[in-house]
């Protein structure tokens, strides 16, 4: 699983920003949003914003179904960014995740190192070649 948020948490107006700014202004730095825009994009964002019912630290965007923070606490084995403020006084936040824990027995992971092909030095008529050239160019 990947651990950075996904770009699709972010409210709609804000990717159209993003895509905006670093694909379309990356060749084209004009077409860039402005900070004006940006600023008023974000406060919309901001206002946007919805409370997690299970977790009051969580707040993710409105067009969003469910809290993606719960849902990324849960598969990191109940580690979370954004820990609950109970889990914080009693010291949960800080235990050990439970990721890879299985009580099944797994055989081990073989690494296998590709075979490397052995270098080559150039030839003759490539080194004079390559020699020629620097004389050329005044080397």
């Amino acid at each position: 699983m990947p651990l950075a948020p996904s770009f699709q948490m972010l409210p709609v107006a804000l990717q159209e920003l993003f895509l905006l700014c670093f694909e379309v202004g990356h060749g084209n730095p004009a077409a860039r949003p402005t900070a004006d825009v940006w600023s008023k994009a974000l406060g919309v964002a901001e206002d946007g914003l919805v409370r997690c019912g299970v977790n009051g630290q969580h707040y993710y965007s409105g067009h969003l179904g469910v809290c993606p923070w719960c849902e990324r606490a849960a598969k990191l084995g109940g580690r979370d960014p954004f820990p609950a403020l109970g889990g914080i006084s009693s010291g949960q936040h800080l235990k050990p995740a439970a990721i890879g824990k299985s009580t099944s027995k797994k055989s081990p992971i073989k690494i296998t190192t590709p075979k490397l092909k052995p270098k080559t030095t150039p030839t003759k008529s490539t080194k004079s070649t390559a020699n020629s050239r620097m004389k050329c160019n005044g080397f």
